[in-house]
């Protein structure tokens, strides 16, 4: 994923991501196993400087489905 787009792109969409969990709430864990999976790998992954905010945006992100999905998941 992180070799196909843009890095502008990619912290777009997880962005939106992030600000559509944080808006669903409870209505998001039917979502959270399809995008769990790719925002792992960006964090996992974006260990360039260049690619500091995109990872720092993703680890905001998953600590916003956390918060929206509860413990549960």
């Amino acid at each position: 994923m992180i070799q196909k787009g843009t890095k502008l792109v990619l912290e777009q969409v997880v962005t939106s991501i992030a600000s559509v969990a944080d808006t669903a709430e409870e209505k998001f864990v039917p979502y959270y196993d399809l995008f769990m999976p790719s925002l792992k790998h960006i964090v996992e992954n974006a260990v360039q400087k260049e690619l500091r905010l995109l990872r720092g945006k993703t680890i905001e992100c998953i600590s916003l489905i956390g918060l929206a999905v509860g413990k549960e998941k």
